[in-house]
């Protein structure tokens, strides 16, 4: 908001005095105000005061002065003084609407006066002092009424107070700031940016505010352009410069991102250690898949700013994005640990803690897991996010009563989540409480007829429960309801492929290829079922390498694709695979089976006995444990 006394600007014509000598001393305390003589300006408008008592000019005009000022308290009482006279004095209006909008932003206090009180009081008499026919316009007046519009909830107010500014002066960039904001809350995006686009094209200054709408907006690419346009203005801003790199990243681009290595390279070649540039240049080589320069940068951060959190987190991520969980875990570990015990600790500390639990899931760490979220629901007092990680890293503990309960506490405070019931349904079915399980996703079902996953979900639940008749019937509602929902037939196959009913399932996964060629998890699955029974394992391996042509690196596909060449025989392509997926999923026991069996077929006893036992500490899941056991007896 503008200060107080530039809302009040003096030299507005004042009706004629009654009284010629009242007339005369009022022009005498302006002319004397304009020659910094401030004391005899005060002077002279008191005999004017005087010599007219009935006239509220001389009043308002003092009342004006004391607030240009700054001499609030005695502007107050003579502003409403020369209301009492005049209700309708605009100068009197624009004072007082002045002075509660001071109020109401917090630039002063009164206990008597709340901000939204002062608010109201202030539209009232700067409405009353905003005259519609242009005379005595005053443009900081408007601009001070529009801001408390919409601070307000009247947008369209504002909007239009701030193009009748516009039009008589089209070149205030404050009010085009002001009517993009304005728009924006109207739900009119566009209109926005026009207002912007329309200043900035005659005023370079608001390139900025510009730039910023369009990142509101998540228009990055706008964004980007234009922090491009504001730096060749100021070549050497550091901000923009770095605002610019930010926009490129978040653009889907990779040419962006190899652009902006470019655009931050000037920045660090002047000021090598600077953190913001840093962190943003790791990131964009790790956009751009160059994971050794990444990793360089993201410890050169660390050793730059080692009390920072953006070094452990940037390096974090340059080891989650290659699926290298147990590393990313052992960076944020200590990290977090080091933060929390600040007595002010940085505000990344709860997403530090986030990618910590994720990474520790992920690397098969489900105790450590635990801890870890745990630690996060204290600090963010009961966050919902971390809820629902503690949830699944009880699943993955196999602790299926401490997950069904904390889901069901979950529930009770968000009732209408659906994700909360699908968690819990899940642990009440793997702690055997099928019956119960069924009941919570039919009550989230109905609640949420709309979701497809309500649906896919209770299918599982159902199937699960031994009740595979049921389980058909709700996926073909769905497949009624969602005729063109890839996941319907994808589950379906899932499904059918558990009651080995392997005709089925390659049936439901073709017809999931036939609506989307590219759906990886249906080539991966379908090629996993052909090669698990060795069944046209030339096509099994196709159909996981189109998977992985469209997600690289995804440690469940690496296991498939493994899995068909350990099945053609082919030992030494098959290693180096499955020896991947095994790094990235240390707690699926089908993988580290898969790993084990491939292992001893290589002649390498020892390590497929150790893989073996990572097999029977795992999940446990789709495994035959005493299958397991026996192999680790014979080759011991």
């Amino acid at each position: 908001m503008l200060s107080l006394s530039a809302t009040l600007v003096a030299g507005q014509s004042p009706r004629a005095s009654s009284q010629p000598g009242a007339y005369y001393e009022f022009l005498l305390g302006r002319q004397l105000e304009s020659e910094g003589a401030i004391e005899e300006a005060i002077a002279a408008l008191e005999r004017a005061r005087r010599l007219d008592p009935g006239s509220a000019e001389p009043t308002a005009e003092l009342a004006s002065l004391y607030a240009r000022q700054g001499r609030f308290d005695e502007a107050r009482p003579l502003a409403e003084a020369a209301l009492a006279i005049e209700p309708s004095n605009i100068e009197a209006n624009r004072v007082l609407g002045s002075l509660f909008a001071a109020l109401a932003d917090n630039d002063a206090k009164d206990p008597a006066v709340t901000p939204a009180e002062a608010a109201r009081r202030a539209i009232d008499h700067l409405e009353r002092g905003s005259r519609r026919d242009g005379v005595d316009a005053d443009p900081a007046i408007d601009l001070t009424l529009a801001r408390l519009y919409l601070s307000t909830g009247k947008p369209d107010d504002a909007a239009r107070v701030l193009r009748r500014v516009l039009d008589d002066e089209p070149d205030l960039a404050e009010a085009s700031v002001l009517l993009a904001r304005a728009e924006t809350a109207l739900g009119r995006p566009e209109r926005a940016v026009a207002a912007l686009e329309a200043a900035a094209s005659g005023n370079p200054r608001l390139l900025g505010s510009l730039a910023e709408l369009y990142e509101r907006q998540q228009r990055w690419r706008e964004a980007a352009a234009t922090y491009e346009r504001l730096l060749a203005m100021a070549p050497s801003s550091r901000d923009t410069r770095i605002r610019w790199a930010s926009a490129l990243l978040q653009t889907d681009s990779p040419e962006a991102f190899a652009q902006a290595r470019v655009v931050l390279q000037p920045l660090l070649d002047a000021v090598p250690i600077e953190p913001r540039a840093l962190y943003l240049l790791s990131t964009a080589e790790r956009r751009t898949k160059d994971f050794g320069s990444a990793e360089a940068t993201a410890r050169k951060l660390i050793a730059a700013s080692p009390d920072a959190a953006s070094g452990p987190f940037a390096l974090a991520q340059v080891y989650e994005d290659q699926r290298q969980f147990a590393k990313a875990a052992d960076v944020l570990g200590p990290a977090v640990t080091r933060f929390a015990a600040q007595a002010e600790p940085p505000r990344e500390l709860l997403t530090l803690i986030a990618h910590l639990g994720f990474a520790q899931l992920q690397a098969g760490r489900a105790e450590s897991a635990i801890e870890t979220f745990k630690r996060g629901r204290t600090i963010s007092r009961g966050a919902a996010d971390f809820d629902t990680s503690l949830i699944q890293a009880y699943l993955l503990a196999r602790k299926y009563d401490e997950a069904a309960d904390l889901a069901r506490a979950a529930r009770l405070r968000r009732p209408s989540e659906l994700r909360l019931a699908q968690l819990e349904a899940r642990a009440l079915s793997k702690a055997g409480r099928n019956d119960r399980a069924v009941v919570v996703m039919r009550d989230a079902l109905a609640e949420h007829a709309e979701d497809v996953q309500a649906h896919l979900t209770l299918a599982e639940i159902l199937q699960d429960a031994s009740r595979a008749a049921e389980a058909d019937k709700v996926l073909d509602q769905a497949a009624v309801q969602f005729p063109a929902d890839i996941s319907v037939p994808f589950q379906r196959g899932a499904l059918l492929e558990q009651r080995k009913d392997y005709s089925g399932a390659e049936s439901a996964f073709r017809q999931a290829l036939s609506r989307d060629p590219l759906h990886a998890p249906s080539l991966n699955y379908l090629g996993y079922m052909l090669a698990e029974r060795g069944e046209r394992l030339d096509e099994a391996v196709s159909l996981v390498e189109r998977a992985l042509a469209i997600d690289p690196g995804n440690g469940a596909y690496l296991d498939s694709l493994g899995w068909a060449l350990f099945k053609q025989k082919k030992v030494d392509k098959a290693e180096p695979l499955l020896r991947r997926a095994a790094e990235q999923a240390p707690a699926n026991s089908v993988v580290q089976d898969h790993f084990g069996d491939v292992l001893w077929a290589a002649g390498k006893r020892p390590e497929a006995v150790a893989a073996w036992t990572k097999a029977l500490g795992g999940d446990r899941d789709s495994i035959d444990l005493k299958a397991v056991e026996a192999k680790i007896a014979r080759a011991r």
